[in-house]
């Protein structure tokens, strides 16, 4: 049954009830220990917080575990696009670099080669009047310059670091090229301001063992500090290598020797005495360490927690002693810890303790003035909160030492030395002065002012007064973490984008300002194509729709399927709505009342209906995460009479017998019969399928793209189809291979496309909506003259390079031409630093990129030959080899050599008698090579 229910927006906030997280007992840890399987996962976590909530008797508690369910359907949906071929989760970040390394896209805009990909942004740069909720995208860090009140830097979750040269008036990215863009640390280095370190990942999604399972929640896992000395013009990898998965939380520079860095991590903690050329670990164990923090005005003492242990060193964090007796109180079942100094007194520390309870989280806070020798309580009253393993932080006055602020959902203030606290800011109404974002990750009071920031889900905030004048910091911040996004057919100035942590998101004329209209998890989109001005929208559990004059009304639909992170669309043809769960659903009228059918088919992954045929739809969807489901519960359906019947597609021939999700369905604009379906996941060669008969038989398209998710797909009138991979967009003509296009699009992964007259558009997941002109013609000639950084495919029938490649991390340079390609003096590429430069000769406009041979000695064949009955080739470095064969579409026929560890050096594989008019393919370390 569907229940309409009629919000007014005035006072209505979209969000659950603030409350505490429930932990995880030990005998579910126990039936994963060892695994990483998905499915098992998946559905061990859903059923026990099902049963959970069945026992439950008080909505408060009721509230707490809705709360913990989205942050786990946040991981869920996450981990089930990034699975490898087993089904089990992988270091995504380690997976993605590695493809990059070994197929090496592009990036970066160039006038010379817009055939390739001219992006530039579309929003949102800023957010202006809302409903309520005003944000733009999550802040985890914040760090200062050591001499410039002016100049400070903004570490994001997905889109990596930000700076402003301007108290914050206006942001740019500094970084937006690395191979990863999580940040959760920042040092600017007090002897060099110009040297900057990141520490990688997203630590605070990372809810470790107080939430999930330890090992399961690695959503964007770090890979180590990265280092800059040209004030993050070019970055490079440190030595920090930890084995496995592992996220930060914290980094900080020794306040009297620059080079020594410590970096508190989901393993302990690690030291570096040498700006980062090698790092030890320092601390007793390799637990999950949440904060560290140097004395002020000392140059030995350090202090540092866990999630209930509280250490200190004497040493200048050569090693730490466990000193959590000294806290006066049990704090053993708290599920994070927080430190705060300050230099106005250098005797006094703060430690925030957050303790997960049944219904509501109990924040104390402890208070020492003999630096840790000794602590006492200090209070307990408001200071309730929630999610304490995803947000908590205390800061104390660097011009008062009783004035002491924390940070969960919102902030608290206090001015006697932590006795009492009021709330300091309000996350329900940007119309109060002290507004801001709710979820705080970052409380930090700059030295040189005393000015407090606050990093929130929504972006950097500011107050000079503890809260009683807030005031956001976020103009030209592009980091807003978008699942999906649709753009109006008759105005291309309306966008309208789904974010995490930011709700529904959009904009109706030709600036980057955006507006917020709903908050929460925002998702999916649906404008009207036919008749009517209704817009359908999903939002965490929950899907609305409104007119698309956006009025302060709107309407929300419940279902009884209860998932998570529901598909939509519209009708071509008239007003029609679909939504895709369990089931799919359709509506035809709107407002107050609403009539609803539905259907027999699984939606939940993607549902589109077709611009030509109006009863012809097609959807997809695997089974819900409590499910005991597998592989033959994962459907492929097409409907011929409107969403009445559906007839399932999966197992027609050509079609992958095994994959791990489907992520989005393209129909072509003029033929509902021609259909491409893309693959989520790290398996080899399952990434895009096309069928010209509506599904009843199947090509595989996979061959010459990196072993990466494909995450979305929109063809053109012409049959040309572009898709959204997690390190960028790749492009291929009916009858061509693959080719990049995303020069100038940062390298992040893309949600969603859609193209409108002549314009393609990407949403990103960390860094907005993007906009580029659909491939051009290959140009006569490049001339290449200005240095060269991030990553650049230039593409022509002549090149002249004369330019110096900026060294670091991050820059790649590949020259394509037809003809020649003459390296002049001044060209300059050093591979030794970092930088990658490939140069080839192959016809303008076909042809991927080489998979082979790389600068930087990463996995890879040097070369590839095939005799009649061996292929021999010779491997760089060790590499996990497999060798298939496929017919002349594709489609794998057989599994020649199953996957196996080859050594270095020259290797040959045997071949089989090949049928008519079959190719060879070599899967190198995941990335297919054709041969031929």
């Amino acid at each position: 049954m569907i229940r309409i229910i009629l919000f007014v927006l005035i006072i209505f906030v979209f969000t659950l009830a603030v409350n505490a997280q429930v932990r995880v007992p030990e005998h579910i840890a126990q039936q994963l220990k060892g695994s990483k399987n998905f499915r098992a996962y998946s559905r061990l976590m859903t059923k026990y917080l099902d049963s959970l909530k069945l026992r439950a008797r008080d909505s408060a508690t009721i509230n707490s575990i809705e709360r913990q369910y989205k942050k786990l359907a946040r991981q869920l949906y996450y981990l089930e696009g990034h699975l490898d071929e087993n089904g089990d989760i992988v270091n995504v970040n380690e997976k993605n670099m590695r493809a990059m390394q070994e197929y090496q896209p592009s990036e970066m805009a160039q006038t010379e080669s817009p055939h390739l990909g001219n992006w530039s942004i579309v929003g949102p740069q800023h957010v202006v009047e809302d409903y309520g909720n005003r944000g733009i995208g999550r802040v985890d860090r914040i760090a200062f310059h050591p001499t410039n009140t002016s100049v400070y830097y903004a570490g994001t979750p997905a889109g990596g670091l930000w700076k402003t040269t301007n108290g914050g008036i206006s942001w740019s990215n500094v970084n937006s090229y690395i191979p990863s863009l999580g940040i959760s640390g920042i040092v600017v280095s007090h002897a060099n301001p110009s040297t900057l370190y990141v520490l990688t990942g997203d630590g605070d999604s990372n809810l470790g063992v107080y939430g999930f399972v330890e090992g399961f929640d690695y959503i964007r896992p770090s890979i180590g500090v990265l280092k800059s000395t040209d004030d993050g013009v070019s970055w490079n990898r440190t030595n920090l290598d930890i084995p496995g998965f592992y996220v930060g939380y914290k980094l900080i520079q020794s306040p009297v020797d620059a080079n020594v860095l410590l970096a508190a991590t989901s393993k302990g903690i690690y030291r570096t005495a040498d700006g980062g050329n090698s790092w030890n670990l320092v601390s007793s164990d390799s637990a999950r360490y949440y904060d560290i923090e140097w004395r002020p005005n000392s140059t030995a003492m350090l202090y540092a927690c866990t999630r209930n242990r509280f250490f200190i060193s004497a040493s200048a964090g050569q090693s730490f002693a466990d000193v959590t007796n000294r806290i006066p109180e049990d704090i053993s079942g708290c599920g994070r810890l927080a430190l705060a100094i300050t230099p106005n007194n250098e005797n006094v520390l703060y430690v925030l303790a957050g303790q997960n309870g049944s219904s509501s989280v109990n924040l104390r806070l402890f208070r020492s003035t003999n630096s840790g020798g000794n602590f006492f309580l200090r209070s307990t009253a408001n200071l309730s909160g929630g999610a304490v393993e995803y947000m908590l932080n205390v800061a104390a006055s660097s011009n008062d030492f009783n004035k002491v602020v924390t940070g969960n959902l919102f902030m608290r203030f206090s001015e006697d030395g932590g006795t009492s606290f009021i709330r300091s800011s309000n996350d329900n109404d940007d119309a109060f002065q002290n507004y801001a974002h709710a979820d705080v990750h970052e409380l930090i009071y700059n030295p040189l002012d005393g000015i407090l920031y606050m990093g929130t889900d929504g972006g950097v905030f500011t107050t000079d007064d503890h809260g009683a004048d807030i005031n956001q910091k976020f103009l030209g911040m592009s980091a807003t973490q978008f699942y999906h996004f649709n753009i109006d057919d008759n105005d291309q100035n309306l966008v309208i984008g789904g974010a995490q942590d930011n709700g529904m998101m959009y904009k109706n004329d030709n600036t980057t300002f955006f507006r917020n209209y709903l908050t929460g998890d925002g998702f999916d989109i649906a404008v009207p194509h036919g008749e009517g001005n209704f817009i359908v929208t999903t939002i965490n559990k929950g899907t609305f729709f409104f007119q698309k004059n956006f009025p302060s009304t709107y309407w929300f639909l419940g279902d009884e399927t209860n998932v998570w992170f529901k598909s939509v669309a519209t009708s071509w043809f008239d007003s029609t709505k679909y939504m895709g769960g369990l089931k799919i659903y359709k509506w035809r009228t709107f407002g107050p009342s609403v009539s609803t059918s539905s259907s027999e088919a699984n939606g939940r992954w993607a549902l589109v209906t077709s611009p030509s045929n109006g009863n012809r739809l097609y959807c997809a969807g695997g089974p819900d995460w409590n499910d005991e489901g597998d592989q033959a519960d994962k459907t492929l359906s097409r409907s011929d009479d409107n969403a009445v019947t559906w007839t399932n597609l999966q197992n027609n021939s050509g079609f992958p017998s095994s994959f791990s999700k489907i992520t989005s369905i393209a129909v072509h604009p003029a033929n509902s019969n021609r259909v491409w379906v893309t693959m989520g996941g790290y398996q080899a060669i399952v990434k895009v399928f096309y069928s010209a008969n509506a599904g009843a038989s199947w090509t595989n398209l996979s061959v010459g793209l990196p072993n990466v998710p494909v995450n979305a797909a929109v063809v053109n009138d012409n049959g040309d189809l572009y898709i959204g991979t997690d390190i960028g967009v790749f492009y291929r003509t009916e009858t061509g291979s693959w080719m990049p296009f995303f020069n100038g699009l940062p390298k992040v992964p893309v949600t969603d496309l859609e193209i409108r007259n002549g314009v393609v558009y990407a949403s990103t997941f960390g860094r907005g909506i993007w906009m580029s002109s659909v491939r051009g013609n290959c140009p006569l000639t490049i001339n290449i003259t200005s240095n060269q950084s991030g990553r650049i495919v230039y593409e022509a029938r002549n090149i002249t390079a004369s330019s110096q490649l900026i060294n670091g991390a991050g820059t790649e340079i590949y020259l394509k031409a037809e003809t020649e390609t003459i390296l002049s003096p001044g060209f300059i590429a050093n591979a030794n630093t970092g930088a990658e430069f490939k140069s080839w000769i192959a016809p303008c406009g076909t042809g991927g990129l080489p998979l082979l041979v790389s600068t930087t000695g990463s996995k890879n064949t040097m070369q590839t030959q095939l005799d009649s009955t061996t292929v021999q080739f010779e491997l760089k470095f060790p590499a996990l080899v497999s060798l298939y064969e496929t017919d002349a579409d594709g489609n794998i026929n057989r599994l020649l050599q199953p996957a196996t560890r080859l050594k270095e050096g020259k290797q040959q594989l045997p071949v089989p008698s090949l049928n008519s008019n079959s190719k060879l393919v070599l899967v190198v370390d995941g990335e297919a090579i054709a041969i031929n």
